[in-house]
């Protein structure tokens, strides 16, 4: 036996209204649009159970910057770290 678990409606005033956020967010978050299926799947999307080793890892490069090989970006890494 089935369930009718959602019974609503949405307004076309609402829709549109809902429409419109959507636009504002593609083209605030326009920079990740622009990203080809092959490189979305191939980044690592860490969970909130990363996050205090994520931020361990920022307070690292801020603290001791020395420690890391010059090949990596700290400047991209904690650009990453604030969009994060």
């Amino acid at each position: 036996m089935s369930q009718n678990l959602i019974s609503a409606t949405l307004p076309e005033a609402k829709a549109a209204e809902v429409n419109q956020k959507l636009t504002e967010v593609k083209e605030a978050l326009g920079f990740l649009l622009s990203m080809q299926p092959s490189e979305v799947s191939g980044i690592i999307k860490p969970g909130n159970t990363y996050q205090p080793f994520i931020e361990l890892a920022g307070q690292t490069v801020t603290n001791h910057p020395e420690i890391l090989p010059g090949i990596f970006d700290k400047s991209e890494f904690s650009k990453d770290l604030t969009l994060w």
